[in-house]
């Protein structure tokens, strides 16, 4: 009796591999609509309320797998922080690490880490994520990131350049 049931566990594997496959399109499927009416809409408002501070922003869906929001010093056209939202390769679902990456002055290396992206909400929960949730985000990381970058020495252990 045992030997006739291993055409039906090849069978399951199979199946089990076709639905791997399958929700590992719908997570890049979900990608997508995430940047479009989550993501994208929440920077097109930060945007906005930036130019009044003087600060320029890029973003965009990088490759299919990151979303990329970009600021910039004020005034200026380098580069300041980056907040990038990365889904790992081979992901069966929406759960991104986040990585932050900034320079203390125009003059200064890029610095960065990463982290998971917003703890608190599952992959099952990210696409009712409301674009606000976004920008508090964004602005709460930028912010602990500035008072970080002027409030502690620099990672080489010499001063940067003014």
């Amino acid at each position: 009796m045992p030997e006739e049931q291993w055409p039906d566990k090849l069978k399951d594997r199979f199946e089990d591999l076709a639905q791997i496959e399958k929700r590992k399109k719908e997570t890049l499927e979900h990608l997508s609509h995430f940047f479009e009416f989550i993501a994208e809409p929440a920077f097109e408002s930060l945007t906005r309320e930036l130019r009044s501070y003087k600060i320029k922003t890029k973003y965009g869906l990088d490759k299919g797998r990151a979303i990329h929001f970009l600021m910039t010093f004020p005034g200026s056209r380098i580069d300041h922080f980056h907040y990038d939202l990365i889904l790992p390769k081979n992901s069966a679902e929406l759960r991104f690490t986040l990585r932050i990456k900034g320079r203390r002055m125009k003059t200064s290396a890029l610095e960065g880490r990463e982290g998971p992206f917003l703890e608190k909400v599952g992959p099952p929960d990210i696409l009712k994520l409301d674009k606000e949730a976004l920008i508090l985000d964004i602005i709460e990381r930028y912010f602990d990131f500035d008072r970080e970058a002027r409030t502690s020495p620099p990672a080489s252990g010499r001063p940067d350049r003014p």
